[in-house]
């Protein structure tokens, strides 16, 4: 079968799975799937999958220009080939492959057909990080939640308490919703005055997923500490907590390149502070008064 999803301003076009395949919240992003702040498509992709006993090797003239144990990248030209496994294992289930027609080929293991039901496995294949990047979008791990129509996004290394402010957020705080456990996508908006963030498809061990956009009103990134307080803003350190939860391919020196500059913008447009704090019931309270009064 062949099915459309939206994701930002990525439009995906996949042929060679069944509904079956596709994990349960990629569903969420069909192109049936009603919004209520769609984003209109900027790119669109045509991936086609085909299930293999053996994974292909690449053909003449590709060249690898990054190898770790759980990936190997080849280019050509422009083109991009990857070979993905599972992180600290040697063992690949996927190779994704740019074609000169445009289209991109994934060839997946048949023994590990099962495996497309976990969202992060799915996402892989897709390689989107790298169809996204060009357009100014990137991938951001946070949690991030609707507060008044805006988004407020919680991010930091994993553990941290991104996830636990959320909650607190949504039992101290009437009106707020967690939008994504995660994930975001970080959009720039069409006229240059911000950004947005839009659903993702992964939500961790969260299990809280939505197909929808908001402007982002605070990127906040989390300290612990005993007592709570916003520490005095630096943009040195802001950018090297940005650059550290953001997708990018740092392989690609072109990528990476445009990647440094994106952050930038997002610090010149997007309200950004680190908030020390701890887990009790004022935490959030502290902040939104730091946010909104």
């Amino acid at each position: 079968m062949n099915m459309q999803l939206n994701i930002g301003p990525a439009e995906l076009r996949i042929e060679g799975l069944e509904r079956t395949d596709f994990p349960e919240n990629a569903i969420k992003f069909a192109a049936e799937v009603e919004t209520d702040k769609a984003t209109p498509a900027a790119i669109s992709l045509d991936y086609r999958f085909c299930f293999v006993d053996t994974l292909p090797d690449a053909a003449d003239g590709w060249t690898v220009v990054m190898g770790k144990p759980e990936i190997t990248v080849w280019r050509k030209g422009k083109l991009e080939r990857r070979s993905i496994g599972v992180l600290g294992a040697q063992q690949r289930y996927v190779v994704y492959e740019e074609m000169e027609n445009g289209g991109i080929g994934i060839f997946f293991l048949k023994n590990m057909r099962i495996e497309l039901a976990y969202d992060t496995v799915f996402l892989s294949c897709l390689s989107l990080e790298r169809h996204l990047a060009p357009l100014g979008c990137y991938i951001l791990h946070c949690s991030y939640l609707d507060y008044k129509g805006e988004a407020i996004l919680f991010s930091g290394p994993s553990g941290i308490g991104k996830s636990t402010h959320s909650n607190l957020w949504v039992k101290n705080i009437e009106g707020c919703k967690i939008l994504n456990g995660d994930r975001g996508l970080l959009v720039p908006r069409a006229d240059g005055s911000g950004y947005d963030v839009c659903g993702w498809p992964v939500c961790g061990t969260s299990g809280i997923c939505f197909n929808e956009r908001r402007p982002v009103r605070a990127i906040i990134f989390i300290e612990q500490a005993a007592e709570n307080r916003l520490l005095p803003d630096s943009v040195p350190r802001h950018f090297k907590s940005l650059i550290a939860q953001l997708t990018v391919n740092w392989w690609n020196r072109e990528a990476s390149d445009k990647a440094l500059d994106a952050v930038n913008d997002i610090l010149s447009k997007v309200t950004v502070h680190t908030y020390a704090a701890n887990i009790e019931d004022d935490a959030p309270q502290t902040l939104r008064r730091c946010l909104y009064e």
